[in-house]
């Protein structure tokens, strides 16, 4: 009962803070610390309650505890006792920990519920605030993008996104649903955030080589020797791939230089939450510095190999032992689609396993719910 109260609250506060924080209206530095905070219970409520016996919550206490020591370690080699350089790599088994308890608790469903009717709702009111304010309805970046005087028109996106990952579960097998999709998607293409639309596509291309297996080999190749020769190949071809991807190869291999250092302890270890930015974006309402858009590089030269092998494992726990636990059936592709769209998201975006990106944890909700809706 408890629980369930805490949990109510939770779902519907957690999303309303992530939109609220987004807003050029709310200056507050504490308003993202406290979605945060609000989350911690999770674990005591973790602890108390699981089924020690469990595989899967053997797991999750082992990379707890592999997280805390990393997290410990990483601050004392870089004699900085900082409780954030510690939660960053401890937000990680944090989201799985919320997954398994939402799961164990059957309360999937309510929280895609909670998460799509929170988020839209904020949208809305802050939308209109926004307008009567007087803010920008567009924003410049490398070219005039919209977002509803919201602080990124990249951010303002992930929240459709967000809310189309949502919707399949709520409106699964609806005519609403298809409304719904074309507005979202409307919105996405007013924001101009490709990586979204590809996303998309990928979700889209993932099913059919589901059901053509044989094409997956010669697919993943060709995309291979698009990225190798996009680095190494002849300059204009190089200018071209950077354009169309608004700069992020340059991007990526210039806070690779500004940031790695060719010593154990970093190579191990990463060099903390203090990386140099090789971009930042200025708006009228906001600063808003970006790293590297880029969810794998930041996890190497923040985290170290030891923190890419912590959270791989704990991706690999998601996705082959949390999520795939339910009856997808015929379905299973629908759950390989979301799966591959999120991990080509992440390449082009920041905030993997991470509490600040509602993206993700719509897909988990998503993807822990959906399965009731198939067996219908």
């Amino acid at each position: 009962m408890i629980f369930l109260i805490y949990f109510q609250i939770w779902a519907i506060l957690f999303p309303v803070l992530s939109v609220m924080d987004q807003s050029p209206i709310i200056g507050v530095d504490g308003i993202g610390a406290l979605k945060h905070l609000i989350s911690i219970p999770f674990i005591f409520f973790f602890l108390f309650s699981a089924n020690y016996r469990d595989p899967i919550v053997k797991a999750i206490v082992l990379l707890l505890v592999a997280f805390s020591m990393h997290g410990l370690a990483s601050a004392a080699i870089l004699n900085n006792v900082d409780v954030s350089i510690i939660y960053v790599r401890f937000q990680v088994i944090l989201l799985l920990i919320i997954l398994y308890v939402i799961w164990q608790n059957e309360l999937a469903f309510q929280a895609c519920k909670y998460f799509f009717y929170s988020i839209t709702l904020t949208i809305v009111i802050f939308g209109i605030l926004h307008i009567t304010s007087g803010f920008d309805m567009t924003v410049y970046t490398n070219r005039d993008r919209f977002s509803l005087g919201f602080v990124h028109p990249g951010k303002f996106g992930n929240l459709f996104l967000t809310l189309s990952l949502l919707a399949n579960v709520l409106y699964f097998r609806k005519s609403s649903f298809y409304v719904l999709m074309v507005i979202f998607i409307a919105v996405i293409l007013y924001t101009y955030t490709r990586n979204i639309f590809l996303s998309y596509f990928i979700g889209v291309i993932v099913p059919i080589l589901w059901r053509h297996r044989l094409l997956i080999l010669p697919t993943l190749g060709a995309i291979g020797v698009f990225m190798v020769y996009a680095v190494i190949g002849d300059a204009a071809y190089y200018q071209l791939v950077d354009s169309g991807s608004s700069g992020r190869l340059f991007m990526w291999a210039l806070g690779f230089q500004m940031n790695f250092v060719s010593e154990a302890s970093f190579i191990l270890f990463g060099g903390g939450n203090e990386l140099i930015s090789p971009i930042e974006t200025f708006t009228e309402n906001k600063n808003t510095t970006f790293r590297f858009d880029n969810s794998y590089l930041e996890f190497f030269l923040r985290d170290g190999l030891l923190g890419v092998f912590i959270a791989g494992a704990s991706l690999w726990l998601l996705f082959n032992h949390i999520l795939p636990k339910q009856d997808w059936g015929k379905s299973q592709h629908i759950l390989w689609s979301s799966k591959y769209m999120m991990l080509f998201f992440f390449m082009f975006d920041s905030g993997l396993f991470s509490l600040g990106n509602l993206a993700f944890i719509g897909f988990c909700f998503s993807a822990l719910a959906l399965h009731k809706k198939l067996e219908v």
